[in-house]
């Protein structure tokens, strides 16, 4: 079985919208989109009005879960690898949030 490298996609930002969902917007080409994210059955939708992958569910606070969630699915439905980066926008994330999200980009793009 060939092992091919994982695209490496930087987050341009990461945001707690309406309903305390979380929004996760990938620095993608204007042409591509992740519209078949739905596929890994994980509760994961690409919303193409604002370009960002979200949870289904809103309403529920459990962001360091759903991110984890959606940095999975990426890298198991299309084989890129989301990660955080300086230029990040964080949008009504807290400092602790953020602090234990970045941990997790970091550790899951190795």
């Amino acid at each position: 079985m060939a092992i091919y490298p994982v695209r490496t996609i930087k987050i341009d930002s990461v945001e707690i919208g309406p309903a305390h969902r979380l929004l996760i917007r990938p620095r993608l080409l204007p042409e591509e989109t992740l519209e078949f994210i739905y596929r890994t059955g994980t509760g994961i939708r690409w919303e193409p009005q604002s370009r960002a992958l979200s949870p289904v569910e809103s309403g529920i606070p459990a962001h360091v879960e759903w991110f984890k969630r959606i940095v999975d699915a990426v890298r198991s439905e299309y084989g890129y690898a989301l990660v955080v980066t300086p230029e990040t926008l964080w949008v009504n994330v807290s400092a602790d949030l953020r602090g234990t999200l970045e941990a997790f980009a970091r550790a899951s793009a190795v």
